[in-house]
């Protein structure tokens, strides 16, 4: 059976001008960013591999990273025109650029409105603390941060968002809850709130371990995260998924497309996709490119694609993906959609998880919807390993 529609693009840029110690994403620090040859390569890669999502509507674009506010509006521009060339224009089209404070002003945020055609922006705030930037090796301080949210509005978006951490060394409750209050007087549509996320192989990881770093402990952060939701909802932006709040109308659609199982295609260096595949037995495929810049834009060059891994999505897994991301979402998972899609009845893949995360009042059933309850929100790590756990 086919995937359901609409698609999105993620297309990665992998440059930053530093790389914070809790990063563990494709980032890279150079000199010199090469940006003409990435935005060739990123162009042919499009023309090359748009018949994955062939006659999809492409309901998102984001342009995600490393620091894509680096990449400047004109190369920006060039790439989301071949966005259109392959795919068609959309006056509904959402497109996100992520920036980071420190690095945008109104001039440079009008023109990536205005030149380029995006028309959202992700903005990393992570805290208004200038003590906890330092601690997170930002590159930014809190005045910057004020003033990029400043210059988002001044810039004429409607739809943007603020991301914030909780969770982090030297980080109480009160200052964390201040930190929040003021970002939402901003009066962002849209807010990101994240519990920090300790990644092996990130210079943070070894710290922690040595105890040269020391996180707030487990019941504060849950503080954090619960008092953070009662404020934020207070404020008018409703909680659509465990981690993102927002006004009416405003919710990411780019994630929406992750959290529900559609397909969207993967750009740029170490960018992954998931993409429908028409085999008998097969409901999609996922792919990854190639993580380092250079060989991935001499694959390009030389092969126009720069896969380096593919892995075949039957549709038992598709129903196991669906479960642990659909049940991120406030309002949960259609378990007779997913069997629409798949052919397969949820529930028998899952066993005996579903029932008995629900009589531990974890999950809550209504009608064909399964979802968290309030008592599976603040456990929901330990309840989506239980069910992959069943499910294996």
């Amino acid at each position: 059976m086919p995937l359901p529609t609409p698609a999105g693009l993620y297309i990665h840029f992998p440059f930053c001008r530093r790389r914070c110690h809790y990063c563990d994403f494709n980032t890279y620090v150079v000199d010199v960013i090469p940006v003409e040859s990435y935005t060739s390569a990123v162009i042919r890669e499009l023309e090359t591999r748009s018949e994955s999502l062939d006659g999809a509507e492409i309901a998102s674009v984001f342009l995600g990273g490393g620091t894509p506010g680096l990449w400047g509006p004109e190369p920006v521009r060039r790439v989301l025109e071949a966005v259109e060339s392959l795919f068609g224009s959309s006056t509904s089209r959402e497109i996100t650029i992520e920036v980071n404070p420190g690095e945008c002003d109104e001039t440079m945020l009008t023109a990536y409105r205005e030149v380029s055609g995006c028309n959202r922006v992700s903005l990393g705030v992570q805290s208004l603390t200038d003590s906890l930037l330092v601690a997170m090796d930002r590159i930014h301080g809190a005045d910057e941060a004020r003033a990029a949210m400043r210059a988002v509005v001044e810039a004429g978006y409607e739809d943007w968002s603020a991301d914030l951490i909780f969770g982090l060394p030297g980080q109480d409750l009160r200052g964390w809850l201040a930190d929040l209050e003021e970002v939402l007087s901003y009066d962002s549509p849209h807010l990101s709130v994240y519990n920090l996320m300790v990644e092996e192989a990130t210079p943070l990881y070894t710290m922690v371990r040595r105890g040269s770093v020391v996180l707030p402990a487990e019941e504060i952060q849950l503080d954090m995260l619960l008092q953070a939701r009662e404020r934020i909802e207070a404020a008018g932006l409703k909680r659509y998924e465990i981690s993102n709040f927002a006004r009416p109308g405003h919710g990411s659609r780019h994630n929406s497309l992750y959290w529900t199982g559609r397909p969207y295609l993967g750009i740029g260096a170490g960018a992954h996709g998931f993409v429908p595949d028409g085999r008998p037995g097969i409901l999609g495929r996922r792919e990854a490119n190639v993580r380092k810049f250079v060989p991935y834009m001499e694959a390009i060059a030389r092969d126009g694609s720069a896969i380096h891994s593919s892995e075949d999505i039957a549709p038992t897994v598709h129903v196991r993906e669906r479960m642990m991301m659909g049940l991120r979402l406030e309002k949960g998972v259609d378990l007779a959609e997913v069997a629409a899609v798949t052919g397969i009845d949820p529930a028998v893949v899952m066993g005996t998880s579903l029932a008995a995360l629900a009589a531990e009042d974890f999950l809550v059933f209504e009608g064909s919807v399964v979802r968290l309850t309030e008592r599976g929100l603040p456990v929901s790590d330990a309840v989506f390993l239980r069910l992959f756990e069943a499910a294996a």
